[in-house]
């Protein structure tokens, strides 16, 4: 299954001048992560320290900040900062921006406190100030899947969320900051093949290092797990309870002045012989890190876009700031060790951290010796590049560069100087990383974005950010009219696996068996399943990205296909020619045509998360008409002259298309507590029912006094106890349909694998189906109701890391039988 389809929608301590003293206390979590939490009361806070409640920083309104979580790489663990004789397998040093950002809280905080205690500085006082929650997740080495959810090492399920479902206290996190990209773009192996050639000749060319990274950053696969990062970090921090939550990702600093002529006979390079820095050379790099940061920011751009109005990612672009402090600058010799104005480490060269703080070494506890298994040449690369430490990597290949050639010789003293301090990882894996110096900018520049956040913000509603990061699917339900019979069944039959992904909507054809099946992967493949012993695939829509809903017009000429790329597709059965709509300001979630008795011909609707359905004429290529929602569309369904629209806030919004189809009939609220996935109306409009990811479906008796509104639980799995501590299993209801023959059935389908077949009038289960072996993802019946199809998939209730390929991607037909959906008689 394709990452693409899955993540378009759905779906980022002390200062430069300050030490961490006793205030430190470092939780080391199972996964290898370290989290430290800081409580700063005796930090010694210098001149440049700043103060984030003097910026309009992320937390809850009329409260001050009470902590945050830092995830990322090694620019976000600060390698190489304020390390004085120790650091952890994380690499994490106390210069880094992050923990400038901590310290900062910190101090605030205090400084907060003593001034609303009648200025004094008593001790005491301070006790009745909680100290900000600092969880600092980033690993030297980390990349994107690394961060995802399910991982062993994943950042995102060590964010500890110990008190975050206590509305009592205050949240551990008001905000995050996230630095991720540079390992899986390969920075290393540019930096390895175009500067320091670590093993030797075998360092392979820089121009095949180059062209490999930038091929990484062009493929879709990295934006979407940068995307998939940020929608589950938002997951986590369940933000739709804490709207002041944002994520700040960082991005990186090109390292070079590329235009200077006195670095053309410039070397890093480790061995004797090694690259010159020409500028063609430093042009090149220079131009991978602004490719990065425009991706990452587009990448910000495309997941804001999934929210309301305000943005809930913001971009720290510090390139800019780091002018005159790369390098390579005018009037300087590379390698410069003495410059303290270069805010990028040399090998082994040390920090610029202000005097005030002295001067970290960046050096390991110990010295390992030559015959560490670290830098063992026959047994040292898989657990290097396993761990994507640099420093690993660069010791690793120097030890199998001196094997394979041992006359190799040193560039210069200082590589194999130093008490022997060249085997310790640090001394190579800081190189090209931001010094101190180079850190406070990058912390500055995140309270300038959130300044600047602020002076744009504007009060907005917001939706369950959960559904993008927690589930990738979007579930459609149907009306059908009815004519003819499919050929008789044994057992159930599979259709072709077509699809590259997964199936988001299943809808028959009003008047034939036809069936039409909307993918993740950007197609729609219409079936012939009228021989079950030989369907075949008839036609095919393609789009520009991932497919939500489809329907077929009521005489069955016609199929209309909606989703990411935001426009509509209509296909004509008969020319097989293809017609474009504009479409939406944002991703349309549901296409139906509908029935308005005063049209001429079929009008289809459509419902977006740009928070409004409109409606449309295929004579024109603009809509007809619009109908502003309160919040995004989740769901909708038409039947009779009903439309159904199910929004966001678990609003939902009636629409008669007889007496007025531009205006809402009525609004009520769900009868569901959680997020809505699945609405359906009876083909005569006189019901509708939901169903939602907490396991319930609801019938409402819209214009039906035969029938009165319920709701029920329908995929879940009971209680295994009477314990407190007990807890029961609920599924998402993916799917509600009505039988198109019989309106008192209704069948639901849901991500536990079962679908069941119930009695809404006597209020009572009619057939229960077992597990298919995966999540159903879509269901329909056939215009008839002889035949119900569902789509079997992942449903991506568990994130990225757990789409096993052993969960296919399929559709199945079921033959509906007499006694399946026979109402029992009362005794």
């Amino acid at each position: 299954m394709s990452l693409l389809g899955r993540v378009l929608y759905f779906f980022a301590c002390v200062a430069s001048t300050a030490q961490i003293t006793a205030g430190a206390a470092v939780v080391a979590s199972g996964s290898g992560i370290a989290q430290h939490v800081l409580f700063s009361s005796s930090d010694s806070v210098g001149k440049d320290v700043q103060d984030p409640y003097h910026s309009d920083g992320p937390r809850r309104r009329g409260k001050r900040m009470t902590g945050f979580v830092a995830f990322g790489d090694s620019y976000s663990a600060g390698i190489g900062t304020l390390v004085n004789g120790t650091e952890n397998e994380c690499r994490q040093g106390t210069g880094a921006y992050p923990a400038l950002i901590a310290a900062d809280l910190a101090a605030a905080s205090h400084h907060h406190h003593h001034h609303h205690h009648n200025g004094t500085n008593n001790d005491n006082n301070n006790t009745a100030t909680a100290d900000p929650f600092f969880q600092w997740l980033s690993c030297t080495g980390s990349t994107t899947e690394q961060l995802l959810s399910g991982n062993p090492n994943s950042q995102i399920d060590a964010f500890n969320m110990s008190t975050i479902d206590d509305d009592s206290d205050l949240p551990t996190a008001d905000f995050a900051t996230l630095s991720i990209g540079g390992n899986d773009l390969g920075f290393f192996d540019v930096m390895n093949a175009c500067v320091f050639r670590f093993y030797s000749f075998y360092s392979g060319t820089c121009a095949t290092a180059l062209a490999a990274s930038d091929a990484q950053i062009r493929s879709p696969a990295f934006e979407l797990r940068l995307t998939l990062v940020m929608l589950e970090i938002l997951d986590k921090a369940r933000w739709e309870r804490r709207p002041w939550f944002t994520i700040t990702v960082t991005g990186y600093a090109r390292f070079f002045d590329a235009e200077t002529a006195q670095c053309d006979d410039a070397s890093l390079g480790v061995w004797w012989g090694g690259p010159k820095l020409t500028r063609q050379t430093r042009r090149r790099m220079n131009e991978l890190v602004l490719a990065v940061n425009d991706k990452l920011r587009r990448t910000v751009e495309e997941v804001n876009r999934r929210f309301a109005t305000e943005a809930k990612v913001l971009f720290a672009d510090y390139d800019g700031a780091f002018e005159g402090h790369r390098f390579c600058e005018e009037g300087v010799r590379e390698p410069d060790y003495g410059r303290e104005d270069t805010w990028f480490f040399l090998p082994g060269g040390g920090d610029n951290v202000r005097k005030e703080s002295g001067n970290g070494t960046a050096v390991a506890a110990a010295v390992l010796p030559p015959s560490s298994p670290l830098v063992d040449p026959a047994g040292c690369l898989e657990a290097a590049e396993r761990s994507g430490d640099w420093g690993e990597k660069a010791l690793c290949y120097m030890a199998m560069a001196k094997q394979r050639d041992p006359t190799l010789r040193p560039s210069s003293d200082r590589i194999m100087a130093s008490g022997g301090m060249w085997y310790v990882p640090t001394y190579y894996g800081k190189t090209f990383h931001p010094r101190s110096r180079g850190h406070e900018v990058m912390r500055n520049q995140v309270y300038k974005g959130w300044d600047e956040h602020h002076s744009q913000k504007v009060s907005s509603t917001f939706f369950f950010a959960s559904f993008f990061a927690t589930t990738r699917l979007w579930l459609f339900v149907f009306t059908t009219s009815h004519t003819g019979k499919m050929s008789a069944m044994a057992s159930d039959i599979a259709f072709p696996q077509d699809a590259q992904d997964t199936i988001s909507s299943l809808r028959w054809s009003p008047v034939s068996n036809h069936l039409a099946a909307a993918s993740w992967d950007g197609k729609v493949y219409i079936y012939d399943a009228t021989n079950a012993s030989s369907i075949k695939g008839i036609a095919m829509i393609t789009t520009e990205g991932p497919v939500f809903d489809c329907d077929f017009k009521k005489d069955g000429t016609l199929v209309a296909a909606a989703g990411a790329d935001k426009k509509v597709h209509v296909l004509d059965a008969a020319s097989g020619k293809t017609m474009t709509l504009a479409g939406h300001e944002a991703p349309i979630r549901n296409v139906r045509f509908v029935n308005i008795p005063q049209a001429q011909d079929s009008i289809i609707a459509t419902g977006s998360w740009d928070k409004t359905v409109r409606y449309w004429d295929l004579r024109q290529d603009k809509p007809v008409a619009t109908l502003n929602c309160d919040e995004r569309v989740y769901a909708m369904d038409a039947g009779g002259t009903r439309l159904v629209v199910a929004l966001a806030n678990n609003k939902v919004h009636l629409v008669d298309l007889s007496s007025n189809p531009v205006a809402f009939a009525d609004t009520v609220q769900s009868p569901l507590t959680h997020q809505t996935r699945s609405v359906s109306v009876t083909t005569d409009g006189a019901r509708w029912a939901i169903g939602s990811i907490e396991g319930r479906a609801g019938l409402q008796a819209a214009a039906d006094t035969t029938v009165t509104n319920f709701t029920w639980r329908c995929h879940r799995e009971a209680h295994t106890s009477t314990s407190r501590n007990s807890v029961a299993k609920v599924w998402a209801v993916n799917d509600v349909s009505f039988l198109p023959t019989d309106k008192d059935v209704l069948a639901t389908a849901g991500s536990d694998g079962t679908f069941s077949f119930w009695d809404i009038k006597a209020k009572t289960k009619l057939k229960s189906f077992p597990d298919v072996g995966g999540s159903i993802t879509a269901a329909a019946f056939s215009y008839d109701g002889s035949a119900y199809a569902y789509a079997v998939g992942y449903d991506w209730s568990k994130g990225y890391s757990h789409n096993s390929p052993t969960v296919p991607t399929k559709i199945v037909v079921h033959s509906v039988t007499k006694e399946e959906v026979s109402k029992k008689k009362k005794r």
